[in-house]
C-alpha cells in the first residue's frame, strides 16, 4: 500500500475563492505484516512485489499513519477543516480494518482525523 497526499488550500478573500497547491507532498509505502499475501493479480497492477526495495524499506501502517497524520496536523490548522480524497478508497481490501489498525493511541498529535 502507498499513502500519497498533496494539499490544496481553497480560501474565501474579498468575496472570492482563491486557490492554491502547497508545495510539501506527503508520500510514502507500507511495510505489511510478513504474512501477507502478495496476490500476483495485483502486483501485475502495481508492480511491487515483497521484494520490492520500496516495500522492504517501508514503515509499518501504525508509523506511516502517524507521520501522515503529522503531515496534516502541519498544514491544518486546529480551527480548519480538511476533505480527504482517497483514489480507490472505496474499493479498498482493506475494508473494516483499515480504520481499527490506524487509531492508535501511540500517534500523539493536536490533528484527528475521521
Amino acid at each position: 500500500m502507498q499513502i500519497s497526499a498533496q494539499i490544496f488550500r481553497v480560501v474565501s478573500h474579498n468575496g472570492s475563492f482563491e486557490s492554491n497547491i502547497e508545495g510539501e507532498i506527503f508520500n510514502e509505502y507500507v511495510k505489511p505484516p510478513d504474512d501477507a499475501i502478495w496476490d500476483p493479480r495485483a502486483t501485475d497492477v502495481h508492480g511491487l512485489t515483497k521484494d520490492d526495495e520500496r516495500i522492504i524499506s517501508a514503515e509499518g501502517i501504525v508509523d506511516v499513519w502517524c507521520s501522515f497524520n503529522s503531515f496534516v496536523g502541519r498544514h491544518v490548522g486546529k480551527n480548519q477543516r480538511a476533505v480527504l480524497v482517497a483514489w480507490n478508497g472505496q474499493s479498498c481490501d482493506l475494508g473494516s480494518e483499515l480504520p481499527l489498525n490506524l487509531n492508535k493511541p501511540s500517534c500523539h498529535n493536536d490533528n484527528t482525523l475521521l
